[in-house]
Order: structure tokens, then sequence, then C-alpha cells
């Protein structure tokens, strides 16, 4: 029997007694540490979730400070030109701070143009 716990693999053995108190704590610290391991994943992502949702919050709230700033940035250069062209005599068109340029709706007024000039003839001669 003594050879034959010698030759048996640790599984093999008999849980009872001593032997089976130590294995049965072994386990238990093992299923603990693998709770535990399993815990510390959860807290991990938790806090990363976290920290991604703050961050988050931060460029946001960035985002809107710095939209803010543009706005107020950009009304004073408009009312500092604003204030340039009233001390200078140029011209209404010239005082207006436009980002766009051209007409926005020539070739629709074209293209309404000729095709009244091919409907209505008479119209070219008044």
């Amino acid at each position: 029997s003594l050879s034959n716990l010698r030759s048996a693999t640790r599984n093999e053995l008999p849980r009872n007694g001593i032997f089976g108190a130590m294995c049965a704590s072994r386990e238990k610290a093992g299923e603990a540490d693998e709770n535990n391991a399993e815990a510390k994943e959860a807290a991990t992502a938790a806090a990363a979730k976290a920290e991604k949702a703050r961050i988050k919050k931060l460029k946001k709230e960035e985002g809107r400070r710095r939209a803010i700033e543009l706005s107020t940035q950009r009304r004073r250069q408009q009312n500092e030109k604003e204030a340039e062209n009233n001390n200078s005599n140029e011209s209404i068109s010239a005082k207006r701070l436009s980002t766009r340029h051209g007409a926005r709706n020539q070739h629709r007024h074209k293209f309404f143009a000729k095709w009244l000039l091919e409907t209505f003839p008479f119209l070219k001669s008044s």
C-alpha cells in the first residue's frame, strides 16, 4: 500500500485526513486567487472605462470652450474692421466681412435668362 502511494500521482492520492485538508485549502486558495484575479480584471476594466469617459468629457468641454473662443475672436476682428471702415471713407460693400466670393445664384440666373429669351423672344428688343 505504501508503494502504491509513492507511485500514485498527486490527483490519485486519497483526500482524507491531513493531506485531504491541505489539498482542500490549496484548492480554495486557488479559487480565491482566480476570484481575486477576476475581480481585479473587472475593476481594471471599470477604471479604464471611467477614465475613457472622463477623457471624452474633457475633450468635449475643451471643444466647446475653443468654439466659444473662436467665435468671440471672430466677432472682435469683425468689430475692429467695422471700426476701421467707419473711420475711413470706403464704400458700404467693402465694410461687410464675408467669407463667400461671387454670386450665389449666378448659374441659375444665367440659365433662367437664357430660357426667358428663348421662350419669349420679344423680350430681347425691350
